[in-house]
């Protein structure tokens, strides 16, 4: 049960942020169900969460905003079909857990095809389409430098609450928990059978695995992974802590490099990963360090999709784009199906990609379908027609001339050559 008083005090960091700011301002508990507001009623908000349901899973993507606040332990950008963008920070302080989100604003121009095409799909009558449009306008539109700044009021606001009643290390304690129940499944069910019945030792494959999944943006198989690796490495060095620290360590470089190979720049994974680097067998919590290695999982992962843009709501969706794509490679994928999933036109969704990411998407989906394509080519088992139906190729004519294109050799010769 949460006591008024400690809700109350939610609600003051709550009015700090709106009197500060003029932005609409919300909490949801960690379901994405909403608690509280502190708002002026927009038209625009109240069509998307009313009349799309068909379109789009309005509290769906609350949940995911608030489960990458968590997972990021800080304010960030998130962005909502509809062409809206909010601010999300995760609070818990003890009694509660849930987010507060600011928002819905503009990072830049406002883009009416976008409501246009919401109207189109949904077949809005033309006499509510102007209102529909100036709602969507009145949004307020926000600098990238302001922007920054609301962030970091946020998160302090955040930290305020969580520490008000609670310590870092309870929070800690609580993950950890989760934690270590995973672990301790994981070598129940794999590594004490294995071990009782082979002598096959480190793993190694799968840190392939593991670099694979972080290349292509999936969480959730890399975390699985991750604790599989970590399971494997505290139940057979158990008692030495200078082997364990130097293991887990080894697998931070392995995936810092992994994704710096998927796109991430050295500066920002040095700055993510050097702390790592400094700690005292002697006088380290392994199990805390194991928390700080998920958490480096999880950051290495945003990092590693190249987008340069300065503008914060379009690198979320143009990470969002890549993400898909990179998930989705064994699917003949058109740039409308991948303009659908981050919730704006093709027209404009094609202009945005073009010139924050200076190549084309046919361009940018090929390339990353042949490089792929070499993994496979080194396993002669595998023709080049299954080669081709793999990556989403038509036939394995398309496949050699897209092949052929990128790499001045055909897929064939390229074998022959190199393996």
């Amino acid at each position: 049960m949460i006591d008024n008083k400690n809700m109350d005090y939610i609600y003051e960091m709550m009015d700090v942020f709106y009197n500060s700011t003029g932005l609409d301002c919300t909490l949801y508990n960690s379901e994405g169900t909403e608690l509280y507001s502190r708002k002026n009623q927009n038209a625009y908000c109240d069509f998307i969460k009313n009349f799309t349901s068909e379109l789009f899973d309005y509290k769906g993507e609350h949940y995911e905003a608030i489960q990458q606040a968590k997972r990021l332990g800080e304010a960030y950008i998130s962005y909502f079909s509809g062409g809206l963008v909010y601010y999300t920070v995760f609070v818990d302080n003890g009694k509660f857990q849930g987010a507060i989100q600011g928002g819905p604003i503009h990072m830049s121009e406002p883009d009416l095809v976008i409501v246009e095409m919401i109207a189109n799909k949904i077949n809005v009558e033309e006499k509510y389409r102007k209102k529909l449009y100036e709602s969507y306008i009145s949004i307020p539109q926000i600098l990238p430098s302001t922007a920054r700044y609301q962030l970091k009021l946020l998160n302090i606001l955040a930290r305020d609450i969580s520490e008000k009643i609670k310590e870092e290390k309870k929070k800690v304690k609580e993950i950890l928990d989760e934690q270590r129940q995973i672990s301790e499944k994981l070598q129940e069910i794999k590594f004490i059978e294995k071990m009782a019945s082979s002598k096959t030792g480190y793993p190694v494959h799968m840190e392939d695995e593991l670099i694979e999944c972080i290349i292509k943006g999936n969480e959730k198989n890399a975390k699985a992974i991750l604790n599989e690796l970590l399971g494997y490495i505290f139940f057979n060095f158990s008692g030495d802590n200078r082997r364990i620290i130097a293991m887990s360590i080894e697998l931070v470089v392995v995936m810092s490099r992994a994704a710096i190979k998927g796109g991430a720049r050295y500066d920002d994974i040095y700055k993510l990963t050097s702390a790592i680097y400094d700690i005292e067998a002697d006088n380290s919590n392994i199990e805390e360090i194991c928390l700080d290695i998920t958490k480096i999982l999880e950051k290495l992962i945003l990092l590693v999709f190249p987008v340069n843009t300065e503008k914060l709501d379009q690198k979320a969706v143009l990470r969002k784009a890549i993400m898909y794509i990179n998930q989705n490679i064994q699917n003949n994928l058109t740039l409308e199906e991948v303009a659908h999933n981050v919730s704006l036109s093709p027209t404009y969704f094609s202009k945005l990609f073009s010139n924050e990411m200076n190549t084309t998407f046919i361009d940018y989906f090929n390339i990353i379908r042949v490089k792929e394509s070499k993994k496979y080519l080194a396993d002669e088992k595998i023709s080049l027609g299954e080669i081709a139906v793999k990556l989403g190729f038509t036939d394995q004519s398309y496949f050699t001339k897209v092949f052929k294109k990128y790499e001045d050799i055909t897929p064939g010769k390229y074998r022959k050559q190199n393996f």
